[in-house]
């Protein structure tokens, strides 16, 4: 039965949730609740940049980076790589390069352009690549990886930008 299936799951000590381990401890320590916590964040913030394309504005601006980011990342390096996650992880898709901290590196790259009000957000965004280490989902390489592969793909967008004469909107 299904509750059957749930207990033996939540047995594993290991939840997989968004692309995201959650372990049955993460709640012990104020660290690795806060590194789970923001490992969901790509999803949120991934979640507003959607929905924020629909009107100009700097949400619509990180629809194009994120777009070749996970076309560059999920679509191609992983493929290529096939490296798997570290034995802590509860998943079982393949780690190399991170795509959490791609996407949070350049969100966070793009995100410096904005005004001072709102450059914190990329303050914590810049967080992600620790967070997806310590709750086991990446190796330090692969977060790094990742974190250099958003801030690339960010730095060409912003070249591309500059070219064209254009702010992104």
């Amino acid at each position: 039965s299904f509750c059957t299936l749930l207990g033996t799951v939540l047995q594993m000590g290991c939840h997989a949730l968004l692309e995201v381990s959650v372990h049955d401890d993460c709640w012990s320590s104020s660290v690795l609740m806060l590194a789970t916590i923001l490992s969901f964040l790509p999803w949120i913030a991934g979640a507003l940049v959607f929905v924020g394309a629909t009107k100009p504005g700097r949400l619509r601006q990180l629809l194009p980076v994120t777009l070749v980011v996970m076309i560059a990342n999920e679509g191609l390096l992983k493929r290529v790589l096939q490296q798997a996650r570290p034995h802590s992880s509860c998943l079982h898709s393949k780690g190399m390069p991170s795509s959490h901290s791609a996407l949070s590196v350049a969100w966070a790259c793009a995100m410096l352009r904005w005004p001072p009000t709102l450059r914190w957000m990329a303050l914590v965004l810049l967080a992600v690549p620790w967070a997806r280490v310590r709750v086991g989902d990446h190796d330090e390489l692969q977060a790094a990886v990742g974190a250099l592969v958003g801030a690339f793909i960010a730095f060409c967008w912003e070249r591309c930008k500059w070219r064209l004469g254009s702010d992104g909107s």
